[in-house]
Parts: C-alpha cells; structure tokens; sequence
C-alpha cells in the first residue's frame, strides 16, 4: 500500500509534466503556424503585380533553335578539306542566324513607358547571364543574335510604366549543338567564339571569352608616307567621317559592349613598325593611325587614339606577317608569350577579341595554339582556321596551309622544320598539346600561367 501511495504522486507529477510540454509544443506548433502563414500572407503581397498586364508571347522554335546557316551547316558535316564548296573568302557567310521573338500586351490598366526584354543564360536551369534590351512600348518583335551553341535560355518581357514594371512569366528555348559559334558585329566580316571546340579529356572550350576576327579599323589609314620614318598618323590623309578608318559600325561597338561584354581588345597587326630593340609601337601605319598600352604597360610616347571603342582596353601586341617567323625567332616568342599572359588574366582582359587585318592568318596562327594547347585534334584545328573562307576575307587553301605554314608540321605533326635559312626544329612532345604546352613554356610562360589558362577555358 505504500508503494501505491508513493507512485501515485510521482505518476501525477509526470502526467502534469507531460500535459504541460505537450501544450507547450502545441502553442509553439500554432506559433509557427502563425508565422508562416505571416510570411505566406507576406511573400504573397511581395509578388503582387505594380499593375495589371496580359502578357501574350509565343514559341515559334518549338524549344529549339538552330544558329547556323545551311552554308555553315553543309560545311560542318562535310571533310574540312572541302572548303571551296562552302566559301572562297569573297562572299558573306559568316554570319549565324538571328532568332525573332514575338511579343505583345493584351490588356494594361496604365500608360506604359517602356518595355524591357531580358535574354537569361542558363547553366544547371540557373541563370548566369543576362542580356538587356530596352525598346519602346509598341515593340512586338526583336532578333536575339549571336546566341552560344547547345546552350539553354530564358527570356522575359518587362513592361515598364514610369517606376513600376510587370515581368511576363518566362520563354525557355535550347540552341542546337552545332560545334562553331559564329559571330555577327556590324561592319565586320569573319568574327567567331573561339569556344565550343573539344579539347584535353573531352571537355569543351568555354564559349564567351575568346573571339577572333577582322580589324575594327582600317590598316594603313591616314598614314603620312610609305617609308619606315613617315609611320606617323597625318590627319588630312584620313577619311573625314571615320578619321581612324572606322569599320565596325556604332551598332557593332554596342554588340561589343553589352552583348558580348569584350573587356579587350588585342591588335596583332603593326610588326613592321615596332621598335623591337625599345620595345615601343610607333603609331604604326598599319594599326591606321591607333596607339595604345603595350604588353608590359608602357604608352607609345605619341599622342594618338587608344583604340576604337572607349569602354575597351585596347592592347598592341604586333605578330609577325612572315610566316617562317610565327614562332621561332625570339619577337615571335615574345609575341606569343604577351598573348598567352593575357588570356592567363580572366579578371583583367577576358572576354578578349584579338584580330589583325582580317582575321586569317595571324590571327589564324595564334587560335592554332591556343586551339593546341587545350587539346583540340588537328582535323578540328584545320577546320577551324578554314572557315575564314566563309567570310569576305579572301580564300585560304588546305594546300597553303599544309606546304607553306611550318608550324602546322611543328606544332600539329610534331615534325622536324627546317627555316629559310636552314635552321632545323623539332617539337618536345608525343601529343598536340604537349608540344604547345612546351613551346609556350619556351617563350617564358610559367606552368602556372598555362595550367590556369585550361582551367580558364575547358569547361
């Protein structure tokens, strides 16, 4: 009886425990209910529209888009060696297609100013990058250009009236896989992505840091004369609405700006009027007339333009037109090695466009090794450096390439070369990439600088 009347307290005692915890969880449960349904009540209000607006945008694409050409295309699948049945450098079919995306309002209760279309880039279904067009509130079409190949987006229409907006829930199309980025810049012929090529272990090169193309400016504008001591810029020799002769169009220089976000621009051209011993470009005729920030950070001592567009750094960097020079001799290397040390920057130079006068050959050389360094095949590599043929650049052959381009058997076949003047070289490595990478040591380049330019560029 005794132990009954000692447990009874006890067991009451954690009854009335129990009961009370139990009603503390209930009142903190119904706390919690509350606050959520705060916050609902609260993210609801969040999301309500600024005004009321029928958004109607259609889907022509089906999902998907195609950015090539049937040119392009034909090109792509065919032998690289087939060249002339697609391009001979004298027509334009460099160009991708533009995608047209349609939209209209149905219905607004208020006056609008303005509409906003945002292009999104799309990684793992998140949105890395944006693109931002601003129209005028009649607007029911614009071309979205130069997309990236098997890439997915987003794109939104805004409708904007003085400071407040309603955003249209959003489109997602995908581009189809079609290896080559073709650029378009107004004024331009000839302009590419560098990326979407596959290199060491099967990764692709990135696609949106490194274009190759023409001049932005004429070469050998406004010179004052033909000899090595008239490479001075004369302004009355020069044309009086583009005084630097102009090429890429005010339209081109806004794709530069705000669609493709080019932090540099690196000029090749102007070998012949580079002061190698003072290591200064002197107004260099073919540059027509431009001056600018050499590699190691020194300014040409002559008061001239830096570069066409204002809002990119503009860097000479002056390769050799000899093509028995390219590589070998220590400009070459030099050359090379201030190239190489840029694309190694991400934060200060890249996105980065590089060109000489067409884009052909130097500029063909130089996306030889950087294509070599991140493992592309040579099949792809030759492929690439043919499809200037597409542009109104003039032809180049698979012959010419093979027979008169030495670092094609350097670089690409690992044989030995031989000068003019007699000079033999012979390539360290088993693979492609190999002999890249130790050729580019050779100019001076560290393995840091080279490990972290595959790190940049291989996805």
């Amino acid at each position: 009886m005794k132990k009954k009347l000692l447990l009874i307290p006890i067991f009451a005692l954690l009854l009335t425990a129990c009961n009370e915890t139990k009603q503390e969880e209930i009142k903190s449960s119904n706390n919690d209910a509350e606050a959520s349904s705060q916050e609902v009540i609260s993210s609801n209000k969040e999301k309500q529209p600024d005004f009321n607006v029928v958004f109607d945008t259609s889907d022509d694409y089906q999902g998907m888009f195609d950015t090539q050409t049937e040119t392009q295309k034909g090109y792509m699948r065919d032998e690289y060696t087939n060249i002339d049945q697609y391009g001979r450098g004298s027509s334009e079919n460099s160009k991708p297609n533009k995608m047209d995306i349609h939209f209209s309002i149905t219905q607004c209760d208020v006056e609008l100013t303005g509409l906003k279309i945002d292009l999104y880039e799309l990684k793992d279904d998140e949105r890395v990058d944006t693109i931002t067009y601003l129209v005028d509130k009649d607007t029911t079409t614009i071309s979205l250009n130069n997309l990236k190949v098997d890439t997915y987006y987003d794109w939104t229409v805004t409708a904007i009236s003085g400071d407040k907006s309603v955003v249209s829930e959003a489109n997602r199309f995908h581009t189809v896989d079609g290896t080559v980025r073709f650029i378009d810049i107004d004024g331009l012929s000839n302009v590419r992505d560098c990326g979407g090529w596959t290199g060491l272990d099967g990764k692709r090169i990135k696609q949106g840091l490194l274009y190759r193309g023409e001049e932005f400016n004429k070469q050998n504008n406004g010179r004052a004369g033909s000899s090595a001591s008239d490479y001075h810029y004369d302004p009355s020799k020069a044309d009086a609405n583009n005084p630097y002769g102009q090429k890429i169009t005010e339209k081109g220089i806004d794709t530069v700006i705000n669609e493709l976000k080019i932090k540099t621009e690196v000029d090749i051209r102007g070998y012949e009027t580079f002061d190698w011993e003072n290591r200064i470009n002197y107004s260099p005729a073919e540059c027509g007339g431009l001056v600018g920030e050499l590699p190691d950070g020194r300014k040409d001592p002559d008061q001239g333009v830096i570069g066409i567009i204002d809002d990119v750094n503009y860097v000479i960097c002056p390769v050799h037109t000899n093509r028995d020079k390219l590589y070998y001799d220590s400009y070459g290397r030099e050359a090379c090695k201030n190239f190489f040390s840029m694309l190694a920057d991400e934060e200060n130079h890249l996105p980065m466009y590089f060109h000489c006068a067409q884009g052909k050959d130097r500029t063909g050389f130089l996306a030889t090794l950087f294509q070599a360094l991140l493992g592309v095949s040579k099949e792809d590599i030759l492929r690439d450096y043919l499809l200037s043929n597409l542009g109104k650049t003039g032809s180049v052959s698979i012959s010419k390439i093979t027979s008169n381009y030495n670092y094609v058997d350097y670089f690409l076949e690992g044989k030995e070369v031989s000068t003019q003047s007699g000079v033999k070289y012979q390539a360290q490595g088993e693979t492609i990439a190999e002999r890249a990478y130790n050729y580019l040591l050779s100019c001076g380049l560290t393995e840091t600088q080279l490990d972290t330019i595959r790190d940049i560029f291989l996805a």
